[in-house]
């Protein structure tokens, strides 16, 4: 792959929706609220309206949420069926950045739909996000899209820091 096609790369980091806490189930297994369904569906079109974006692969945590926004997301999106990654759940940065850094080099915009507080740090390392972003003292609100670009191959991850594009929120949509 030549240097100049690595300036499309991107990164899109998806907190799942907002999740339903009435449910008297373990983490793991917490559904999602209509408001979270919604926003997941919100944010899955305008992903596919917005075909500067075209992801190529969409990497789920394994937890119910998570699954349920990834799905919701990937109907909204031709031909992309959510992968389960359990590196995904429960994670921290170290784990995150691993992940990032074993993608093929052929996938050029991965969705990963995950958590807090591991998405908001993993933003927060991999791009200088400005304050304006931020809401209530908070950057990745449920469902709540980041968009990174990286002009470099994604084993590289861990050395340099990509560039902070945009933060997507569903319920703003």
């Amino acid at each position: 792959m030549s240097a100049g096609e690595y300036k499309h790369r991107k990164l899109l980091i998806l907190r799942h929706g907002k999740s339903d806490w009435s449910k008297n189930v373990d983490d793991f297994d917490r559904p999602l609220k209509k408001r979270g369904v919604l926003a997941a569906a919100k944010i899955g079109y305008w992903i596919n309206n917005n075909r500067s974006l075209n992801p190529d692969l969409i990497l789920s945590s394994p937890a119910r949420r998570a699954i349920s926004t990834a799905t919701i997301v990937a109907e909204m999106i031709d031909g992309l069926k959510p992968e389960i990654d359990d590196r995904i759940y429960e994670s921290g940065l170290d784990k995150m950045l691993t992940l990032i850094a074993d993608l093929p080099e052929t996938v050029h915009c991965p969705v990963i739909v995950g958590h807090n507080p591991c998405l908001e740090e993993l933003l927060q390392h991999m791009a200088d996000v400005p304050k304006t972003y931020y809401k209530d003292s908070k950057l990745l609100t449920t469902g709540t899209l980041a968009i990174l670009k990286f002009p470099f191959p994604w084993d590289r991850i861990r050395a340099e820091k990509g560039r902070f594009k945009d933060l997507i929120r569903g319920r703003d949509l």
